[in-house]
């Protein structure tokens, strides 16, 4: 019996021994914490600093740019139909910028959104293609390439932009030119 006491003793103290300890732990924890709190919370903001100068009105990297497409400008196209084909350096990135392309038969009136149809003529069809650096007009459905001036109005815009604006009708050319500010 005697060393069943014994024992018993040993178990208590250690317990306790332990029980010690970790009051010891959960003080020096909670004094961490709280130096903590002191620190952290006695920061105050700072008077605000003055207005910084404006910027420029528009969105990042959209280009815009009008083309002039005379009636010699055409060739016979692959399949039937007439191609136009210009330089355009901004087309960078074709396979992520979406670039949209607008015709009108002035340079400054009414753009109209193509791939269309019944634009010039009654049953004409224009579309476009593009890589890099390049855009070319497709113009069918016609028996003669365009016998006056066209405008092609190509846009370029970045995805970015693109996903910031996802309401837009890029077949309206005028939404487009009111959303990320165009100069005609």
């Amino acid at each position: 019996m005697y060393y069943k006491v014994k024992n018993l003793l040993k178990i208590i103290n250690m317990k306790t021994n332990i029980t010690k300890t970790a009051g010891k732990t959960a003080k020096t924890i909670a004094t961490a914490f709280a130096a903590c709190a002191l620190i952290f919370s006695s920061c105050q903001k700072g008077a605000t600093g003055p207005q910084g100068p404006a910027g420029t009105n528009g969105a990042a990297n959209i280009s815009s740019s009008i083309y002039t497409i005379t009636p010699g400008t055409w060739s016979a196209g692959i399949m039937g139909g007439y191609t136009a084909s210009f330089s355009d350096a901004s087309i960078t990135n074709p396979d992520k910028d979406a670039i949209q392309v607008y015709v009108s038969g002035v340079s400054s009136g009414y753009w109209l959104a193509i791939p269309g149809s019944n634009l010039f003529s009654n049953g004409d069809n224009m579309t476009y293609s593009y890589i890099s650096g390049q855009i070319a007009l497709d113009y069918y459905g016609v028996t003669s390439a365009p016998s006056s001036t066209i405008y092609a109005k190509v846009v370029v815009i970045p995805p970015t932009q693109r996903r910031a604006h996802p309401h837009v009708n890029y077949n309206n050319y005028n939404e487009v030119k009111a959303v990320f500010n165009l100069k005609d």
